[in-house]
């Protein structure tokens, strides 16, 4: 993990699954933590668009890989990314950046409690090995 200052996390959701990758990164089940939290780069903290002319900021991504996390905070409150506007956002971007070859993986808070999203991120890089 870089020592260099890294992108306000957006969610407490966000900063769980950091720490998750990490332990798994440090179990040695991780090669390597992620590239881009909240849309900044982990090694220099700078902007990193992942698609052009867009300024989606993805939660986790995985350059290489082409994996991109995004945690669906809200599923059972109403949250942004379940009501109207938020939602139609939510899935262009999804289905742009699929067609556009990344690999996108959803979660909500349940499935980070409960280990599916680590497995799931770790199933996905093996894919990709």
């Amino acid at each position: 993990m870089s020592a260099k200052k890294t992108a306000k996390v957006k969610s407490e959701l966000e900063l769980w699954l950091a720490e998750e990758l990490r332990d798994l990164w440090l179990d040695g089940q991780l090669k390597r933590l992620y590239d881009v939290r909240d849309g900044y780069r982990e090694d220099d903290g700078s902007w990193w668009p992942i698609y052009p002319g867009r300024m989606w900021r993805p939660d986790f991504c995985w350059i290489e890989e082409r994996l991109v996390v995004e945690i669906e905070g809200g599923s059972w409150s109403g949250g942004r990314h379940t009501r109207g506007q938020g939602f139609e956002d939510d899935c262009h971007k999804y289905n742009t950046l699929t067609l556009a070859g990344w690999m996108v993986l959803r979660f909500t808070s349940a499935m980070l409690f409960d280990g599916t999203a680590g497995a799931m991120i770790l199933m996905a890089l093996a894919k990709e090995e």
